[in-house]
């Protein structure tokens, strides 16, 4: 049996692009497992998305301590032949397979079973994961170790021909776990407590995914006959009718005579364990044969990694028109390029282009076509759809994060939790020392308490058996961290409650270079959005005033009363047509207190609008615009992760929204509150949102009010103005600023603001002011 050579990866270099809540947690969980040792087993060394995933997935098994290998299997063509028929039944293929396939298919899996049972590192391993129906009925015939086994499905099993799963579910039975892409390929007949839902990943630092620059793409792209001037749509997928080239063939043709130039490219893989490619490639070249503007590539003719990367980062928009998928990692690859995509609404792709980031999904080919021609011809809607798909990769579908979710069910899997259930235990469950020698050592300690991982938020899987959906073991964590400081448990590691105020010890807000800390706090202190040119002459206007109806104040209002006094009113006033098209900018905000500026003595808020865009906001457009420009995120979403990761700022959190102290205050107390979900404007903010917005204000107001009575403050909604509601550089945000300081010389002589209570100190006292049950 074949053992693949990889090469050798560090985890440490993917700290510059994957969050740190994926990272820590990745390095606890793999000390956890130090020393112990996993076999992968799988069809083929190259071509495909499994074959990528183990390239990389491997070597950083072994820096982290876990000991893998990567073995495949051996067969004759007709065997593959055989396997491929197998796997198209299993996404619904209609294609019958006859009793001699099947000899072929289990006299095949018994050779490779005698080959691995008689190899060293299967004799002397602790699991074993097994990957796609080519190698699923190995184990079956193998001497068993003891070890646990998982079959890992790549594929749709949503939908399976007649009997295709009753067959291999009989195989896929002897398996210790099982892991699918999506809950809903998990077959009706296999016990949900066996099933466990991983996302796949891609590599960002592997040559397909690497960074860049715009002079070697184009002559890449240039050196294998591709004109880099014209535009270019580009589909990469296995020759494999799922992927529907030639659906592709046609909407090109049909958006060809609008974008004059148009080029169209189809680059495959051809892939040792589908002979059923070279099909599907002879009938594209026949479809092709007569047509210059599509070209067609395969690794074969001298298109690899690198080749695949200049296509997905120069071409204009990406296709992956497939009509079954398991998961579809191109779109994921494209999208870390920043190139919107326009792929079919199947298998894990919607999990993918998801809240309108990324792209588009359409259901025909007509679709595709118009979908495809509106992105060419909006490139600015284009650009914005890939910045946000890029976004999203980063958070959820990178290499780090799918380790964490495999090395966490193998954790479980140690402790003999079911692998639908992963459940996270106490770091003292195994000793430092790593991975323990003997299987009864495996087991922790009696007292030892499973904590069920937390729900995750918005675009995740769910979680078989559960009910409700994840993110991986990373983003859940986080979450269960932030509860815990919601229920005041970290209250000493942020500081007694009692700690001094340190007045008279002024801390300034900007520290340029300051390492470990987001200095640019500064831009976000002072509103967000880009360039525009004055709208028109008119002074600033009120656009509406809202009342409250009764004289109280904010902070003593019920849950539902904030709710219903709060948000959903200022959201649907932001979204009417009125103000916005009267306006260049559109201000929501609450003066409470006259150092705040009241006007009137009972409890209101405002909206007003200005015919220009200020000095000051066109100051925050331009940056915003530039880091999210060079850095490919949002200034806010780094600013709110830095808090979440450093933690002693957070003063309340849950599934939709966070509450923090700036590290840069423009005022001592201030707190800015962000949704998880990062959006331009205000107005499109969901239900769910906004109540969870108006919960953890009422909670900031009356931990300010118990902290310091009764202080002056404003309340400012900051929200994307008329024509930039669809930025993707833009991020909507609720900033309350209690008035408690009377600014000076210096900050009126440098605009520098200048705060008597350190923010960390400030987020311990409103989190000891307020207990949980103020967030409910």
């Amino acid at each position: 049996m074949q053992t693949v050579d990889v090469g050798e990866l560090a985890v440490s270099a993917y700290r510059k692009v994957v969050p740190d809540w994926i990272v820590e947690p990745l390095l606890a969980m793999a000390d956890r497992l130090r020393g112990a040792r996993v076999i992968h087993l799988s069809a083929t060394p190259y071509g495909g998305g499994v074959s990528e995933l183990l390239r990389s997935a491997v070597p950083l098994y072994n820096d982290l301590g876990v000991r893998a290998t990567w073995k495949i299997i051996s067969g004759e063509p007709a065997f593959f032949a055989v396997t491929k028929k197998l796997h198209n039944a299993l996404q619904g293929g209609t294609e019958p397979i006859t009793d001699a396939e099947i000899r072929l298919y289990e006299e095949t899996s018994r050779r490779n079973a005698e080959q691995l049972s008689a190899d060293p590192d299967f004799a002397d391993c602790d699991f074993v994961f097994v990957h796609d129906p080519q190698p699923a009925a190995v184990l079956s015939f193998s001497d068993t170790t003891g070890a646990p086994s998982v079959w890992r499905c790549h594929v749709d099993t949503s939908q399976p021909a007649p009997g295709a799963w009753d067959y291999l579910g009989k195989f896929v039975e002897g398996y210790d776990a099982t892991v699918f892409t999506l809950p809903d390929f998990v077959p009706p007949t296999l016990p949900r407590d066996r099933a466990d839902i991983i996302c796949p990943a891609i590599d960002p630092l592997s040559p397909k995914n690497m960074s860049l620059d715009d002079r070697t793409a184009h002559a890449v792209l240039n050196w294998i006959g591709i004109e880099p001037d014209r535009p270019l749509v580009t589909q990469v997928s296995r020759f494999d009718p799922w992927k529907d080239p030639l659906g592709v063939i046609e909407a090109f043709r049909l958006v060809r005579p609008e974008v004059p130039g148009l080029q169209l490219a189809l680059v495959g893989s051809m892939a040792l364990d589908d002979p059923e490619g070279w099909e599907v490639y002879r009938s594209i070249s026949d479809a092709s044969r007569d047509d210059p503007d599509i070209h067609v590539f395969t690794n074969l003719t001298g298109v690899g990694n690198v080749e695949v990367n200049a296509f997905q980062k120069f071409s204009s928009v990406m296709i992956q028109k497939s009509i079954r998928e398991g998961f579809g990692l191109v779109v994921s690859e494209a999208l870390w390029k920043g190139t919107p995509i326009v792929a079919g609404r199947a298998g894990g792709i919607p999990l993918q282009v998801a809240d309108d980031t990324g792209g588009v999904l359409v259901d025909s080919t007509e679709d595709c076509a118009r979908e495809l021609l509106d992105l060419l011809q909006d490139p600015g809607r284009a650009a914005a759809l890939g910045a946000s798909g890029r976004e999203r990769v980063r958070r959820h579908f990178l290499l780090p994060r799918l380790l964490l979710d495999e090395l966490t069910l193998l954790d479980g899997l140690a402790h003999g939790d079911p692998p639908g259930a992963l459940m996270t235990r106490p770091t003292t469950a195994i000793p430092s020392a790593g991975w323990p020698s003997h299987p009864a050592a495996r087991r922790p300690p009696s007292s030892t308490t499973a904590v069920p991982t937390p729900s995750a938020p918005s675009g995740a899987a769910p979680r078989s058996g559960q009910g409700r959906r994840r993110d991986g073991p990373a983003v859940a964590r986080r979450r269960a961290a932030l509860e815990r400081r919601n229920r005041g448990l970290d209250r000493a590691r942020a500081g007694p409650p009692d700690a001094p105020a340190q007045r008279g010890r002024g801390r300034v807000p900007v520290l340029p270079g300051h390492r470990g800390h987001p200095a640019r706090d500064l831009a976000a202190a002072r509103g967000r959005i880009a360039l525009a040119r004055p709208r028109g002459p008119e002074p600033v206007r009120a656009v509406r005033q809202a009342r409250d109806r009764h004289r109280v104040a904010t902070a003593r209002l019920g849950p539902r009363d904030g709710h219903r006094s709060g948000g959903r009113g200022r959201a649907q006033r932001l979204a009417a047509p009125a103000p916005r098209a009267a306006a260049a900018q559109v201000v929501v905000f609450r003066n409470h207190g006259l150092a705040a500026g009241i006007s009137l003595a009972h409890p209101h808020s405002q909206v007003a609008g200005l015919p220009v865009l200020s000095a000051g906001t066109r100051r925050e457009l331009e940056s915003a615009r530039v880091h999210h420009r060079d850095h490919g995120r949002r200034l806010a979403e780094e600013q709110l992760e830095a808090a979440l990761s450093e933690g002693k700022r957070v003063v309340f959190a849950d599934d939709h929204v966070v509450a923090y102290t700036p590290f840069a205050p423009i005022a001592a107390y201030e707190v800015r509150i962000f949704p998880h979900r990062a959006r331009p404007d205000f107005a499109t903010a969901n239900a769910e949102e906004i109540h969870a917005t108006a919960r953890c204000l009422r909670a900031a107001l009356a931990a300010l009010r118990a902290e310091l009575g009764d202080p002056a403050y404003n309340i400012v909604v900051r929200t994307a103005p008329g024509g930039y509601e669809t930025a993707p550089f833009l991020a909507w945000s609720l900033q309350l600023v209690p008035r408690l300081e009377i600014p000076a010389g210096l900050e009126l002589a440098t605009g520098v603001p200048v705060t008597t209570v350190a923010p960390e100190h400030a987020a311990a006292r409103l989190r000891t002011a307020v207990g949980p049950a103020e967030v409910r």
